[in-house]
């Protein structure tokens, strides 16, 4: 183990790569139901190691269909690490896709993000 540890920002949602990769939509965008996801992480750092940077927080919205947002704070603790998604709607025009090809780019991105933890004096 070297001096650094990378975490996660989001530790619940592992990316399964982004679903519209197409540059052209010939048919409408259809999702089988509504849905929200909500995760709230504390993380406990462990002995010797101390917060370096967490990821910038990012926010995307299209419409009123499609939110999403991802936060990582230092706290006393060592890290908590908030992510919200949602997606309010079931069919859209294939006219959207361009929008909605770069709100799921968007989330990739968030998601991707890591913390940095430093060990310090006290771990060697």
């Amino acid at each position: 183990m070297g001096k650094r540890l990378l975490v996660p920002a989001t530790v619940f949602q592992r990316s399964k790569g982004n679903p519209f990769k197409s540059n052209r939509r010939s048919y409408p965008i259809y999702f089988g139901y509504s849905y929200q996801i909500q995760d709230m992480v504390t993380l406990a750092l462990p002995e010797g190691f101390r917060v370096e940077s967490v990821p910038e927080s990012r926010s995307e919205v299209y419409s009123d269909a499609f939110r999403y947002q991802n936060s990582a704070t230092r706290i006393l603790e060592g890290l908590q690490m908030k992510r919200s998604m949602m997606v309010d709607g079931f069919i859209f025009d294939k006219g959207t896709y361009p929008a909605i090809k770069h709100f799921y780019e968007s989330v990739l991105g968030g998601d991707s993000e890591q913390a940095v933890l430093q060990r310090t004096e006290l771990a060697k």
